[in-house]
């Protein structure tokens, strides 16, 4: 059996996680070719101290918004991680690949 998984890249994720959009992070403090984006790391900021959802989400939006003008990142593309396995094996994770929870059937 052949399966195909879609791996999610982290820029799809919340401003927490998303290090593409972490501009502090990428820059190493000026290092050539990574984006600088003072805006962008104040509208992150200011979504850890977002007092609920609704103001996170309108902090996120604003985030996309300025992550289209100052382009921090640029996604190449997206690939499909292909697994194989026989038919007589089960408990199969979906996922990054693991030899964990698979049985012989």
């Amino acid at each position: 059996m052949i399966a195909r998984r879609p791996l999610v890249a982290a820029a799809l994720a919340a401003p927490a996680a998303a290090l593409a959009q972490n501009t502090r992070v990428l820059r190493f403090n000026g290092w050539i070719g990574w984006p600088d984006s003072p805006e962008l790391e104040r509208l992150r900021d200011s979504w850890f101290d977002a007092p609920d959802l609704a103001a996170q989400q309108a902090i996120t939006r604003r985030i996309q918004a300025q992550a289209m003008v100052d382009v921090p990142m640029v996604p190449v593309g997206q690939y499909f991680l292909t697994t194989a396995h026989r038919r007589n094996v089960s408990g199969i994770l979906g996922g990054v690949p693991s030899f964990w929870n698979v049985w012989k059937s």
